[in-house]
């Protein structure tokens, strides 16, 4: 059996995690299975092997198979490397094809090489092979030759020898070839492959040089063959290995032995260079750029853990860490936090880049203690963690930020994530004292600056302004303005809008000013002051580079315009224009949670220092500029108090109102009361006059109310032509008034018995009888309940002689029909909202004791009604690591056939190569998530000319191959999918036909088993999905096919397709791609199905941004729906640019941290990026996950405890939840608490402080203190000359468990001289490991008296630094490797020589000489 690799033996001897058992059982039972496995003697080299293991990076070297190689070069030092017996081995993992070439006459025809000395090129002579080690491609197996030597019987005869075992690609397999003058032996992972007996001697005078993954000539610069692939420790022996050897030492990196001539550990993970551990042996020049990637999985791969973690904690809802990276070999650093204290449970809070020593916690709240631990990682490992430290939030309190009257000021600089052409823009503030005004630009106004993103400083640009929230200064009302953006009406013009309430100095106000769709608002005190519409086609300048500020505005230099005095507190934006009732909802809180579409939020409540922080899962940090400002505590009241309206009816027999008052008098009848009848009259002529009274009781609408507007509703029994209503001026009774009771008269509109102005009428239909609506005067009712005029109720009079109508009564049989008055009234004393929830269970930031845990909160309410209580809650998710969705524009000119046809003969397959290899090159260091080929991957459909009518899709088949097997394996290649172009389908531009080329190549066949491949609509692949997960964000990816533009009817089913996605996969992000979607330009139009798409689609909230091609060009728009913000970009560079696009990528790069989306454009194959506005840019794009609906309790009493369930969560995971409490009326959202599901983990070893110091040039002094200690074994004291590998000096006992300050103490009286590196290896009771930061310490060195920097040598000029003082001449020369002179310059009386050269590329001697030395450096030349 063929194992493919096996755990490091190293890293099972040294870290028990891999085996949960003590570790001196562990180490006695495997010492004794090796003995009874290997016998003794194995068992010591074993050990020998081991002992010599350096702790390092374990990376290897990406190959090509096509140009890319190792070479010692044709140097004297070349022949080191010649041995008439040998053995050579590798770890290697073949990843392509690569290039043959034959060993020659009577080798192998065709031969993969992976080490090489010497190629087929002579049959005698220093021009033979060595030995060659490589895959023989018939049977694709491992492989071994060489040549015989002159004095043998058959000089310069091949001697090759096959292995039997075929070799799969992206599968690492260990490699030896071994040849004792007589027998070659051929091993595969320790087990051997095949045996030769030859007794011929091997070339051992062969001056080619040595060669990883091809072969060279011997002039050292015809290559032949190239291996595609991985290759890593790569070792040459002066001896037949025995078999026992091989497997004893395969599994580890060996760093030296006996008859090692050469070992390339390939650990360097970056530069030019491959060391060769062996002194005095070649090291290796890397040729056309191999990729440093992770090596062998089966060699030890030790990483240094991260020290020195400090937390801080900046305000209320942010904490800032640091820590000393100390390996340079990671791929990132995970951050964990625990929220139940340094020994609770840690959960993943981030993932950032190598090289990273901070982060930003800003999911923090007030008032809590968290803390943290951060390791390293690499490809297969993880370092210890640092030692936990922690923090503790402080109250938010209620500070502002008082800026004075000197002009102080708050910028964030350009903060491109604020940039947005729809907004709200809020703040509390209180005027102290005038400030100073500035003009906010040609045709703008003077305004006193609260919150800007801009100013006055050039018209048509992106310098004009984005925004400005501020005070009028000619009137102190309150007032906004912003200048237009590139493609709307007018560029650069400026829409003041001014308020009608003048500000109240020294009083807390509320500002707002809102933009969507073309409509322009402001608010003072959450009260709509101003609207305008602008129209449509109006918005801002979304793309503004000017400053952001608070209290000032700033343009794009940095200079400020226009002063606030006065305090500022809870400044927010937002993408979107919030409406009246939203802005009510949160205008008396400090947001202390993640919002969707809040860009920004400051509560302004740090309290000291000269930093802003965005909190509320915002990110945008500001600084505090000039003088005389001041922290000011209390700060907003938040006491703004609003009424919602009421609308009350009032109709006799509903709800219990008996009210109504009407009647009618007649002067057929003088004497006769009315008031009983079913119907009223109003008649007039010359012999019949009748007049109606009606009147409703208002006593039921609370005095003090204000009346927004009433309406009166009658049946018309009789039909008529209308009446008019006068308000009556004298009372009456429906009891008795009559035509005789009042004088033998009827009421008249006389300014006596009622006022002659009509109050309202009905002008009355012929022929109708029913219901009808008559508006009343909102003054009408507002006098009545304000007591300005008695409630006497209407006069009704019939307009037209000869035809009244009758109204039927407040005593007619059917209630509905009786006469209604409905008024809707807003009352200042309407009752409050819901008190915030308290006591929740489990308590914030404590251990859930299940994991379907019963959340409970106490809800109240002042006025003591019942209460609705929502209950909602996620997953806590830490904002992730950096990610990037890479876009492929339109390919076809690349892959069309014949090459070159539509692009001036320039476009070649070879560009679309280039853009999927740097794609698969850079998957790990630009974390390459997903990627999309944009449509029209080819140009001919199903039906390109020539023979062969697939010839076009084979060429995007090999492209698109290269990101399925990258350089790095993953499983199922990186995530990808294709859109279906016009010029992919079938029938070019008809989507209801086959492409049956496409799916073909790329139809679900290909996908299927994919983890990432979600399916596809209908019976093809043309329109699919891809689900992907990147910086701990779920993302669904939809395809839709081209569509033409006015295309409906056959898209419907497809959008309901795609509809129905995105709802089945609400909590994930979607990303929506389709061929024809946009015009070119900023803000473009969307073309084709782009506006039917987006229509459909919008009401997702998930939907965040939509991709095209198609249209030759960039183009991009915003569009923001309910409060989410989708996003539409297209790009496609085949025409205007060379090679039929050049290879242009666009790549999005995601920060989930700052909630923004920064894209950039570059070409891989002409190593350039386009850089103008439409291809660089920055987008705000909300990353955050929402919370969703646990459940809902009604009817909850106030003043108790409710509760529901949350089953079946995640075990060892924190959780979110909050609650809504409503009144029917209003709403209270509560604040969001955290709790964490079972799970347990040991308390770690603290180290506070670690130091290393020379003294007296001879000995090293280390020092260290730890805070607290649990089963602390001991340190072990380590040190490295290079950083990289560390040796053991020393052990130092540990406390085992303190919980106190304890100092330690270790001397180095046997130091290294010059720089060496320290550090603590901690070890726990358990054999857990954790490493302290690295120290440097220099012990100088008097013979030392030359340095030679920078080497490797870059430039055109290197400097000599000569430490001792300088008294004459100093003669400098510069020789090759074969003592040739090619440079010599002399210098007077200086300690600092620059030497300008034109050396070519290799490796040379420096030898100086003065009056007093000589000494000899190396340097590499690049």
């Amino acid at each position: 059996m063929n194992h493919l690799y096996t755990v490091s033996t190293k890293e099972a001897l040294l870290n028990t995690s891999i085996f949960p058992i003590a570790r001196g059982h562990f180490l006695l039972t495997l010492l004794k299975s090796f003995c009874k496995l290997l016998g003794l003697p194995a068992l010591l080299l074993l050990l020998t092997a081991l002992l010599s293991l350096p702790a390092n990076s374990q990376t290897g070297l990406q190959f090509n198979g096509t140009n890319r190689y190792v070479t010692s070069g044709v140097t004297p030092a070349n022949s080191i490397l010649n041995t008439p017996v040998f053995t050579v081995e590798t770890w290697f993992m073949r990843t392509g094809t690569g290039t043959t070439v034959s060993t020659g006459t009577g080798g192998l025809p065709a031969v993969i090489p992976l080490v090489t000395k010497g190629t087929s090129e002579a049959e005698t002579g220093p021009a033979d092979i060595n030995y060659f080690l490589g895959i023989n491609t018939t049977g694709n197996v491992l492989c071994a030759d060489f040549e015989e030597a002159q004095t043998s019987a058959s000089p310069g005869l091949n001697h090759p020898i096959s292995g039997i075992t075929a070799i799969v690609n992206n599968v690492w397999y260990h490699a030896a070839a071994t040849y004792n003058g007589t027998r070659w032996q051929l091993f595969l992972n320790g087990n051997l492959e095949a045996e030769l007996t030859v007794g011929r001697t091997a070339n051992a005078a062969v001056i080619s040089p040595f060669a990883m993954a091809s072969s060279i000539r011997s002039n050292g610069t015809t290559i032949q063959g190239y291996f595609n692939g991985v290759l890593d420790e790569v070792r040459l022996w002066n001896y037949a290995r025995t078999q026992v050897e091989i497997q004893a030492s395969m599994n580890a990196e060996v760093n030296s032995g006996t008859g090692l001539l050469g070992r390339w550990g390939l650990n360097e993970g970056a530069g030019t260079s491959a060391v060769n551990s062996i002194a005095g042996s070649p090291a290796g020049t890397l040729i056309n750029t191999p990729v440093w990637v992770c090596g062998a999985p089966a060699l030890d791969m030790t990483i240094t853990a991260p020290s020195g973690l400090t937390a801080t904690a900046s305000s209320a809802f942010q904490i800032n860490l640091g820590w000393t990276d100390n390996s340079g070999n990671e791929t990132n650093f995970e951050i964990e936090r625990s929220t139940t204290g340094i020994g609770g449970t840690y959960s993943l809070l981030a993932t950032v880049n190598a090289n990273t020593n901070s982060y930003s916690d800003v999911t923090a709240t007030a008032l809590n203690e968290y803390c943290y631990r951060v390791r390293a990682k690499n490809c297969t490992v993880n370092s210890g963690y640092t030692g936990s430290t922690c923090a503790t939030t402080p109250a938010e309190g209620n500070y502002a930020l008082d800026l004075g009257s000197a002009g102080a000021y708050i910028t964030f600089g350009q903060a491109m994530g604020l940039s947005t052409q729809n907004f709200t823009i809020e703040t509390w503030f209180k005027r102290t004292g005038t400030g100073t005004a500035n003009t906010t630009g040609t045709g703008g106004i003077n305004i006193i600056p609260l919150i800007a993103k801009g100013s006055q400083e050039a018209d048509g640009s992106n310098v004009d302004a984005n925004y400005i929230l501020g005070i009028q200064s000619a009137t102190n009302v309150i007032a906004a303005d912003f200048e237009e953006g590139t493609g709307s009406t007018s560029t650069g013009l400026n829409h003041p809008i001014t308020g009608t309430t003048i500000i109240t100095d020294n009083v807390w106000h509320h500002a707002a000013a809102t933009f969507e769709n073309g409509v322009f608002k402001i608010y003072l005190d959450g009260v709509l002051e101003a609207s305008v519409n602008l129209s449509s086609s109006v918005f801002p300048q979304g793309a503004s580079i000017q400053h952001a500020a608070l209290g000032t505005m700033i343009n794009s230099t940095g200079t400020t315009f226009g002063k606030f005095q006065g305090l500022l507190d809870e400044a927010r934006i937002w993408n979107y224009e919030r409406t009246e009732a939203q802005l009510r909802s949160t205008i008396n809180t400090q947001i202390t949670t993640s919002q969707s579409g809040l860009l920004a939020r400051w509560g302004l409540n740090e309290g000291s220092g000269t930093t802003v922080n965005g909190s509320a899962g915002t990110a945008f940090t500001g600084t505090i500029t000039g003088t005389g400002w001041n922290w000011i505590t209390p700060g907003s009241p938040f006491n703004i108090t609003f009424n919602t309206p009421t609308t009350l009816s009032l109709q006799d027999g509903v709800n219990s109102y008996i009210g109504t008052r009407d009647t009618y008098t007649y002067d057929v009848s003088p004497g006769t009361v009315r008031g009983s009848e079913t119907t009223f009259i109003q008649d007039k002529n010359a012999t019949d006059d009748r007049v109606s009274l009606l009147r409703f009781d208002l006593s039921s609408i609370p005095a003090g109310s204000t009346i927004q507007s009433a309406t009166l509703q009658f049946y018309v029994d009789v039909e008529g032509q209308g009446f008019n209503m006068y308000r009556m001026l004298v009372p009456w009774d429906e009891a008795t008034v009559t035509f005789t009771s009042i004088g033998n008269r009827h009421f008249a509109a006389n300014n006596t018995d009622a006022e002659s102005a009509i109050n309202t009428n009905w002008p009355g239909v012929d022929g109708y009888t029913g219901l009808i609506t008559v508006s009343v005067p909102a003054s009408t009712i507002q006098n009545w309940i304000d007591g300005t005029l008695t409630n006497n109720g209407w006069l009704m009079i019939a307009t037209h002689a000869d035809d009244g109508q009758q109204l039927r009564s407040r005593e007619y049989g059917t209630a509905g029909d009786r006469p209604k008055l409905t008024v809707t009234y807003v009352n200042s004393s309407t009752n409050l909202p819901p008190n915030l929830p308290t006591n929740p269970s489990p308590a914030n930031n404590a251990a859930s004791p299940s994991t379907s845990p019963t959340l409970c909160t106490t809800v109240s309410d002042a006025d003591n009604t019942n209460l609705e209580v929502r209950f909602y809650g996620r997953k806590k998710t830490s904002s992730g690591a950096k990610f990037t969705i890479v876009g492929l524009p339109d390919t076809q000119f690349y892959t069309e056939e014949v090459q070159g046809t539509n692009s001036s003969g320039g476009g070649h397959n070879g560009i679309f190569k280039s853009q999927t290899q740097w794609i698969a090159d850079h998957r790990i260091d630009s974390s390459i998530a997903f990627v999309v080929q944009l449509g029209d991957c080819v140009q001919n459909g199903d039906n390109p000319p020539g023979a062969d009518d697939q010839i076009e899709w084979k060429r995007a088949d090999t492209s698109m191959k290269k990101i399925e097997f990258p350089n790095v394996p993953v499983t199922d290649g990186i995530p990808y999918g294709i859109c279906v172009g016009n010029h992919d389908q079938g029938t070019i531009g008809n989507p209801d036909l086959p492409s049956n080329n496409y799916n073909s190549f790329f139809g679900s066949s290909r996908f299927t088993g994919r983890a990432y491949y979600g399916g596809h609509y209908g019976t093809d692949n043309d329109n699919h999905y891809e689900l992907f997960t990147a910086g701990g964000i779920d993302f669904i990816h939809i395809s839709i096919e081209y569509y033409p533009n006015g295309t409906t009817a056959s898209l419907q089913p497809v959008l309901d397709w795609a509809d129905a996605l995105l709802k089945t996969y609400p909590n994930r992000k979607g990303i929506l791609s389709s061929h024809n979607l946009l015009t070119t330009g900023n803000p473009a139009n969307f073309q084709g199905p782009g506006q039917k798409i987006y229509t459909d689609l919008k009401d997702n909230p998930n939907l965040i941004l939509m991709l095209a091609g198609h249209v030759a060009g960039e183009g991009r728009r915003t569009d923001v729906f309910n409060g989410n913000t989708i996003h539409t970009i297209m790009a496609d560079y085949q025409s205007g640019y060379s090679n039929g696009g050049n290879g242009y990528l666009r790549i999005m790069q995601f920060l989930p941290a700052q909630n923004l989306l920064n894209i950039r454009t570059y070409s891989p194959y002409s190593n350039t990026s386009l850089t103008g506005s439409g291809s660089q840019f920055s987008l705000p794009v909300n990353l955050s996950e929402a919370f969703t609906l646990i459940g809902t309790n009604s009817n909850v009493a106030a003043g108790s405890e409710t509760c529901i369930q949350w089953p079946s969560l995640e075990q060892f995971t924190e959780y979110e939840w909050y609650v809504e409490v409503t009144d029917g009326v209003n709403t209270t959202t509560g604040p969001v608490w955290t709790f964490t599901t079972p799970a347990n983990s040991p308390l770690p070893v603290n180290i506070i402080s670690f130091k290393a110091s020379a003294e007296n040039n001879d000995k090293v002094k280390l020092t260290w203190t730890t805070t607290y200690e649990r089963d602390n074994s001991h340190f072990e004291i380590q040190r490295s000359t290079n950083g990289m590998y560390y040796t053991s000096i020393g052990t130092v006992p540990g406390r085992n468990n303190s919980n106190s300050l304890q100092e330690y103490t270790f001397y180095d009286n046997l130091p290294i001289k010059g720089i060496s590196f320290y550090r603590l290896k901690q070890v726990d009771n358990d054999a857990r490991l954790t490493y302290s930061k690295v120290e440097r310490v220099n012990i100088t060195d008097p013979k030392t008296r030359v340095e030679v920097f920078p080497n490797p040598v870059s430039g055109n000029n290197f400097t000599i630094k000569l430490i001792n003082d300088i008294n004459g001449t100093v003669d400098v020369r510069v020789f090759d490797m074969k003592g040739r002179l090619h440079l010599q310059q002399q210098h007077s009386n200086s300690n600092f020589i620059t030497i300008n050269h034109h050396l070519a590329p290799g490796l040379y001697t420096i030898k100086v000489t003065t009056n007093e030395m000589t000494e000899v450096k190396k340097i590499i030349v690049h």
